[in-house]
C-alpha cells in the first residue's frame, strides 16, 4: 500500500495566448509546504501574448498510511550553482562565439539559456548559473543551426563549480519559422473581406516536408474564415527557403480578436528555436475614427469683430471622446481664426467651446466625411459663468507607454490614475471638489451605481501643485481583475469640478482595458492511499479564473521531461505511464472503480498539449461572491509490479486561452 500527493503551484498571469509555460521553483517531495496565494508575472505591457500555470506534482508511495493534512520540512534549500564548460563541434574544434546553450534542472524545473562568449582562443567557452538543489540532474543542450548535442551531470554541492563539455554531434531536423505580415493591430470595416498573410521558412538542418499551416481565431463573431478550411497545405520547403500563403477572412462585427497561426512539417524534429508559431490582433470597426480637419472663425460679441490672435479653442467628439485645445492665430488681418484635426468618425457631432475673460460662446456641428474639412464659426456671446474648467486630462496605470491601455492584475486590483489641471479664473481657492467615475461606455453610463466589471467612483479627488488660477487633480481607482476588457477605448474617465457658486466645470480622456488570462488551481491533488494495480480515490479539484475574459483550459503531463510519455518518474527507475493518469472535466464518479470504469470515465492525460475547448469558464460577474469556477475530478491507477516504499514525482501543466 502506498500514498500518492501532488503538489502544486497555482497561478500565473498574463495576456491573451501566451504559450509560455514559466519555470518551476526547486522543490523536492520533503520540502513542500501547503501554500496558499497567487504567483503574478507581470509580463511585457500590451503585447498580447499568452501564458500558461505550470504546475509541480510529487506523488509518494509509503508502506505506512499518512495523515493527508500533514507536509514535510526538508532540510535544503534551492540555491545558485555555477556551471561551465566547453562546447565542440564534432570534429573537436570549439565552437563560435554566440552558440546557444540551455540548461535545464531535472527535478525544480529551473531552466536558463545563456551563449558561448569566452575570452580569445576559447570561443566555445560558456558559463551560467541555475538555481536548483545540491546533487539535482540537469540537461545541457547546445545547438546552432544545423547541429546540437546534450550531456546529463549531477550538480555538485554549491559553491563548487559544475563543469560540463557538450560535443555537438547530432544533426537538427527540420524546423520552422513563421512569420504573419499582415500588420498587428490593424483595423478593418465591418464586413470587409480580406487577406491574413503569412509566409514560412525551413530553418534548422533539413528540408521541410509537407508542411501545412493552421490558423486559431480566438472570437469568430468577430472575424472568421470565407471558407470551413482551417488548415492551409504549403508544400515543402529547402532549407533557408520561404513559402508564402494567406488565409482569407471577413470582418463580421465590431471589435478586437487575436489570430495565431501555426506551421507544421512531416519532417519536423525537436523545436530548438519555438518559431513555429506566432499570433496577432485585430480590430474591426463600423468605421474607425480618423483624422478630421476643423477650422474657422471666433467672433466677439457683435459677431463681427475677430477675437485677438491666443484666444483658446477646445474641440470635444461627442462619441468617441476625443477632444484637442488649440488657439487662434491667423495670417493678417485673420486673428480670430483657429484650425485643428481632431480624431473621430464621420458624421459624429462635435462641440466647439471658446471663452475670453468676460464672455463664451459654444457651436454644435456634425463632421464631413473625411478628408473634408469641418468649416464652423462661433461668436462669443454669452455672459461667461465662472466655472472650474479642465486641461490635460490623461487616465493611465502605471506604465505610460504604450498610451490609452490598462493592464490589469490576476486576482488583484490595479491602480490607475485619472490627472488633469483644474483652472478657476477667480483662483483656485474657488474651487470645492473634484470627484470622478471610470466606466465602460459600452455597459454602462456616467450615472450608473458602481460595479466592478464597469463603473468605478471616486468622490475625494486629490489637489496638489496649486498656484494662482490652477491646481493639479488626481482621482485614483483601484480596478478589479475581472473589469471588462475593451480594445475599443470605450473605458471612460469624467471628471466634475464644482466651485463655490456650485458652478460645474467638465473634463474627460478614454482609455482601453487589455485582456488579461488569470487561472487559479489547487494547491495540491491528493490520490489517497492505494496498493498497486489499484485505482485511486476520486480528487476534486477547482479552476478559478482570475481574469476577465471567458477561458478554456490547456492539459499536459510528464515524468522527468516533456514528452517523455511518462506521469511519474520513480526512483527505483519504475515508471508510470502517462495513460494511468486521467481527469473528467464534467462529471464526477464516486466510489471505487475498476480499471475498465477507470478507463471509460475519464480521459487520458497526455503528453503532449491538449486544448479542453469546451471547458467554457466565463470570468467573474457577481462582487460578493466569485462565482468564476470549476471542478475537475482526477484519479490515478498504479499499475502491478510497483514496489512499495519508492518516490515517484511528475509534472501537470495547466494553462489558460481565451474561450474559442
Amino acid at each position: 500500500m502506498g500514498i500518492l500527493k501532488i503538489y502544486i503551484r497555482k497561478l500565473i498571469e498574463g495576456k491573451e495566448n501566451s504559450d509560455n509555460w514559466g519555470t518551476f521553483s526547486p522543490e523536492s517531495p520533503m520540502d513542500i509546504f501547503e501554500r496558499s496565494g497567487l504567483i503574478n508575472r507581470n509580463i511585457h505591457k500590451k503585447a498580447k501574448k499568452a501564458f500558461f500555470e505550470s504546475l509541480v506534482i510529487n506523488f509518494f508511495v509509503f508502506l505506512i498510511v499518512v495523515v493527508f493534512s500533514v507536509y514535510l520540512i526538508s532540510g535544503q534549500t534551492p540555491i545558485l550553482h555555477n556551471i561551465q564548460g566547453y562546447i565542440f563541434h564534432n570534429d573537436g574544434a570549439q565552437v563560435q562565439v554566440g552558440t546557444k546553450v540551455r540548461i535545464n534542472a531535472s527535478v525544480t524545473g529551473s531552466f536558463v539559456t545563456t551563449q558561448t562568449s569566452g575570452p580569445p582562443g576559447n570561443t566555445g567557452f560558456y558559463a551560467s548559473s541555475i538555481n536548483a538543489s545540491d546533487g539535482e540532474n540537469i540537461t545541457i543542450t547546445a545547438f546552432n543551426a544545423t547541429a546540437f548535442g546534450r550531456n546529463t551531470t549531477a550538480l555538485l554541492n554549491s559553491p563548487s563549480i559544475t563543469r560540463a563539455n557538450i560535443t555537438m554531434n547530432n544533426t537538427r531536423l527540420g524546423e520552422t519559422d513563421i512569420n504573419i505580415t499582415t500588420v498587428n493591430n490593424s483595423i478593418y470595416d465591418k464586413f470587409k473581406v480580406f487577406n491574413v498573410t503569412f509566409n514560412v521558412t525551413a530553418i534548422g538542418g533539413a528540408n521541410s516536408v509537407n508542411c501545412n499551416a493552421t490558423i486559431i481565431i480566438n472570437n469568430e463573431n468577430i472575424i472568421n474564415l470565407t471558407s470551413n478550411n482551417k488548415t492551409k497545405n504549403i508544400g515543402n520547403i529547402t532549407l533557408g527557403n520561404t513559402n508564402n500563403s494567406f488565409f482569407e477572412v471577413r470582418a463580421l462585427n465590431e471589435g478586437t480578436t487575436t489570430l495565431n497561426i501555426t506551421s507544421s512539417c512531416s519532417s519536423d524534429g525537436e523545436n530548438f528555436d519555438n518559431l513555429f508559431r506566432e499570433s496577432i490582433t485585430l480590430r474591426v470597426a463600423n468605421q474607425p475614427p480618423q483624422l478630421h480637419a476643423v477650422q474657422g472663425f471666433i467672433f466677439n460679441i457683435d459677431n463681427t469683430t475677430q477675437v485677438p490672435s491666443g484666444t483658446n479653442v477646445t474641440i470635444n467628439a461627442s462619441v468617441t471622446g476625443s477632444f484637442i485645445t488649440t488657439q487662434t492665430s491667423g495670417p493678417p488681418g485673420n486673428t480670430g481664426f483657429y484650425a485643428g484635426t481632431i480624431n473621430a468618425r464621420d458624421g459624429e457631432l462635435i462641440i466647439i467651446y471658446s471663452q475670453n475673460g468676460t464672455y463664451e460662446g459654444t457651436r454644435n456641428i456634425t463632421l464631413v466625411n473625411a478628408p473634408g474639412t469641418t468649416r464652423v464659426n462661433v461668436s462669443l456671446s454669452n455672459i461667461k459663468i465662472d466655472a472650474p474648467y479642465f486641461s490635460n486630462v490623461i487616465v493611465e496605470d502605471d506604465f505610460s507607454t504604450p498610451a490609452n491601455e490598462i493592464d490589469l492584475t490576476a486576482a488583484g486590483t490595479k491602480l490607475v490614475n485619472c490627472s488633469a489641471n483644474i483652472s478657476d479664473f477667480n483662483g483656485f481657492s474657488d474651487i470645492n471638489n473634484v470627484t470622478a467615475v471610470f466606466f465602460d461606455s459600452n455597459n454602462a453610463s456616467m450615472n450608473s451605481v458602481d460595479d466592478n466589471n464597469n463603473h468605478y467612483t471616486n468622490n475625494s479627488c486629490v489637489f496638489s501643485n496649486c498656484v494662482g488660477t490652477t491646481c493639479k487633480v488626481d482621482c485614483n481607482f483601484n480596478i478589479q481583475y475581472y473589469a471588462n476588457a475593451n480594445a475599443s477605448q470605450s473605458w471612460l474617465c469624467n471628471m466634475t469640478a464644482t466651485d463655490s457658486s456650485n458652478n460645474k466645470g467638465y473634463g474627460i480622456d478614454n482609455t482601453s482595458i487589455n485582456t488579461l488570462l488569470g487561472i487559479e488551481f489547487s494547491d495540491s491533488i491528493n490520490f489517497g492511499t492505494i496498493g498497486p494495480s489499484k485505482v485511486s480515490n476520486e480528487s476534486v479539484n477547482n479552476v478559478t479564473n482570475r481574469g476577465n475574459v471567458r477561458i478554456d483550459i490547456r492539459l499536459d503531463g510528464y515524468g522527468g521531461y516533456d514528452g517523455d510519455g511518462n506521469a511519474m518518474n520513480c526512483s527505483n527507475g519504475q515508471n508510470i505511464s502517462i495513460g494511468y493518469e486521467k481527469y473528467n472535466l464534467t462529471a464526477s464518479n464516486l466510489g471505487t472503480l475498476t480499471l475498465t470504469q477507470f478507463e471509460s470515465f475519464y480521459k487520458n492525460l497526455t503528453d503532449s498539449l491538449v486544448n479542453e475547448a469546451g471547458f467554457n469558464l466565463d470570468y467573474r460577474k457577481n462582487d460578493a461572491l466569485n462565482e468564476a469556477n470549476k471542478q475537475t475530478y482526477w484519479r490515478i491507477y498504479v499499475p502491478i509490479g510497483l514496489p512499495i516504499n519508492v518516490s515517484c514525482g511528475g509534472r501537470i501543466n495547466i494553462g489558460a486561452m481565451v474561450d474559442v
